[in-house]
């Protein structure tokens, strides 16, 4: 049985910082083909779109519904080959966020024992906040901007990456 490489990508940074342009300009250049960009924020859209719920629920049930999307990507196989190259595109503003990714990576590689190689890596897009608010005040539509205050509360509390910490 040949050994099937896939790298899985965490980009992290605030809103606005570039991630999703990144994401999708990874995945057009077809340098790693196949590849899949599990964009967070349209997960959450679809939840919140079919969903009456209150919004922090739905954000929460959107993380889930993210890490299954990235699970199903190990899964299927067999109906087509996994990904080479696949992009988690989330602010991941927090350590225990990028954690969550990781631990289910782990749990693949023991899963597959010598089938495949799952490689991990995270790019921290690390844009000025002032640069990052003015991005965000452009967004269409409307609807995807993120409230400055929230963009603001994230940066205050965001979790760089640190190679020492693991994620």
């Amino acid at each position: 049985m040949t050994t099937t490489t896939t790298t899985v990508l965490l980009l992290v940074g605030l809103p606005g910082a570039g991630k999703s342009t990144l994401a999708q300009w990874l995945c057009d250049s077809n340098a790693v083909p196949p590849s899949v960009h599990i964009e967070y924020d349209k997960v959450a859209e679809s939840l919140m779109q079919h969903d009456d719920d209150y919004e922090l629920e739905a954000w929460r049930r959107s993380r889930v519904a993210a890490l299954d999307e990235l699970a199903k990507q190990f899964d299927d196989e067999e109906s087509s080959p996994r990904p080479g190259l696949i992009v988690t595109d989330d602010n991941f503003h927090l350590r225990s966020m990028r954690k969550a990714v990781y631990r289910l990576c782990q749990k693949q590689v023991d899963l597959d024992n010598e089938n495949s190689c799952i490689l991990f890596g995270v790019i921290f897009v690390d844009t000025a906040l002032d640069v990052c608010v003015a991005r965000n005040s452009c967004r269409t539509p409307v609807e995807r901007r993120v409230p400055i205050e929230v963009i603001e509360k994230m940066a205050n509390t965001l979790e760089p990456p640190d190679p020492t910490k693991g994620a």
